[in-house]
């Protein structure tokens, strides 16, 4: 079963589910974190959002392959967000600096938040 996504897909409010997460090309390991948190979906709320960052699934990632579907547009505070949490973990990775991978994800929930709330 094919899962129709278009632009009313990810707007707020909105439901979605593993399937739809596939449909973008999301990997195995993402959408089994987040059908065992929704096995029936969840609702497109900044703190459904902020959950999926704390329980480990990269929204950021979402943000960017929904960009380039053009299924959401987003502002240059995207791009400063999410650049300076980028930037944060490369610098951790480096031990340069401290930044969990879960900060960087909910730099990411709160960028896609704005995306949908901002339309």
């Amino acid at each position: 079963m094919t899962v129709e996504i278009n632009s009313s897909t990810f707007t707020r409010g909105a439901t979605i589910t593993s399937r739809h997460l596939r449909a973008v090309g999301a990997c195995d390991s993402q959408i089994r974190k987040f059908r065992k948190e929704w096995p029936n979906g969840v609702r497109l709320l900044k703190r459904n959002l902020m959950r999926a960052a704390n329980i480990g699934l990269d929204v950021g990632w979402l943000v960017d392959q929904l960009k380039e579907k053009k299924l959401i547009t987003t502002s240059v505070v995207y791009w400063l967000r999410m650049g300076q949490a980028l930037g944060d973990w490369e610098e951790a990775e480096k031990g340069q600096m401290r930044i969990s991978q879960r900060a960087y994800y909910r730099a990411g929930a709160e960028v896609l938040w704005r995306a949908i709330r901002d339309g």
